[in-house]
């Protein structure tokens, strides 16, 4: 099936995805991410739903999908907490990989802090093109923005929308409410993609943006409610363009759905092992308090988390989430997540249960400090 939406259109930039929930935008934005990564661009996806750490996986589950990096959630290549936001934005400015940001498990305002330093340190940082996904956008850049935290975080969005084209950034949107969405950000698209929308205002919303610039704004205005499940409006104004088209399944694992009974855990990476242990140690490089020593023949890892690191390879090698890993222990995420960026130090009861939740048994051994001769 053909894409209706073209290599120049995504090379173009920028996109706005508009439509109620369950009706194809959050698939459509998938596909493409998918494709932009296929073709080697860079894509940096801010997603405060946990839904798409999937785009590393296949569509069945079985196989590596995109090769993208999940910072953050459940299932995370690299865990993070809140204050990390100028961090993650150093290293993905100085790694060049395509990441999920998974900020689900943030709350607000935490949520808009480090989403207003992590957009402002790849602003000034990057030159080179650099798509990114703003999954419910609204979230991001809402029409009506309260409090310090969550103007700054529209600040920083406005001023990608505005002025980021020359730094090499395209945008795109996703959103459920377009109504709520901030005008100075969504009136810079140059493609618009509008799924089922049976809301008044939203509707509304379109129209106005339509209004002079196509004959047709009465019909699809009427429209916008019946139109089917991954069914939509198509609109390049600069190309004058505009036309009603079905967008193709995606090629990754769909992490919105319900899992199914007896569903195995979905896991894969396009990267090896290795090289997200690389990536790990180019993170904890920049994380304060912790110095590393690079590999060789005396190796050693001065860092104030090593418990946390070794807490981490655990947890990967057997396979399991954050969660499921604080499930086994009798802890949550938050908690797994802290022992593993060093921000928490592990007691050695907490490391016992850690070690016979993974399969492993603990051995404490005394080494000489750095400042002792070996």
């Amino acid at each position: 099936m053909r894409h209706p939406i073209s290599n120049a259109a995504l090379d173009e930039g920028d996109i706005a995805i508009i439509g109620q929930k369950g009706k194809g935008k959050s698939f459509a934005g998938r596909g493409l991410a998918e494709r932009l990564i296929a073709r080697g661009r860079r894509v940096i996806v801010l997603d405060p739903m946990s839904s798409w750490w999937g785009l590393r996986v296949s569509r069945d589950g079985a196989h590596a999908g995109s090769p993208v990096v999940v910072v953050g959630g459940d299932h995370a290549d690299i865990a993070i907490t809140p204050d990390m936001g100028r961090l993650v934005g150093k290293f993905l400015l100085g790694s060049k990989v395509s990441a999920v940001i998974d900020l689900g498990a943030m709350r607000k305002p935490a949520l808009y802090e480090f989403s207003a330093q992590l957009l402002e340190e790849l602003y000034h940082g990057n030159r080179e093109p650099l798509w990114i996904v703003l999954e419910e956008a609204d979230v991001w850049a809402p029409q009506g923005a309260r409090g310090e935290e969550q103007k700054a975080v529209l600040a920083e969005v406005e001023m990608l929308a505005r002025r980021g084209r020359a730094r090499g950034f395209r945008l795109i949107s996703i959103s459920q409410r377009p109504a709520k969405l901030h005008k100075d950000v969504l009136t810079q698209f140059r493609t618009m993609i509008a799924f089922a929308l049976p809301g008044l205002h939203d509707r509304r919303a379109v129209r106005d943006w339509m209004e002079g610039q196509t004959a047709d704004v009465e019909a699809i205005y009427n429209s916008l409610p019946t139109l089917e499940v991954g069914e939509a409006w198509i609109w390049t104004p600069d190309r004058n363009e505009l036309r009603r088209e079905r967008f193709p399944d995606i090629k990754t694992l769909d992490t919105s759905a319900t899992p199914k009974a007896r569903q195995a855990r979905m896991r894969g990476s396009a990267f090896s092992r290795r090289e997200l242990e690389d990536l790990q140690q180019a993170f904890d490089a920049l994380v304060p308090g912790r110095a590393i020593v690079r590999r060789g023949p005396r190796e050693k890892r001065a860092t104030a988390s090593v418990a946390g690191d070794a807490i981490a390879r655990l947890r990967t090698a057997a396979r399991l989430t954050q969660s499921e890993l604080g499930s086994l222990i009798g802890t949550d995420q938050a908690n797994i997540a802290r022992l593993e960026t060093g921000r928490s130090l592990a007691t050695s009861r907490t490391l016992e249960r850690i070690a016979e939740a993974t399969g492993h048994q603990l051995a404490i051994d005394f080494r000489p400090g750095l400042g002792a001769k070996e």
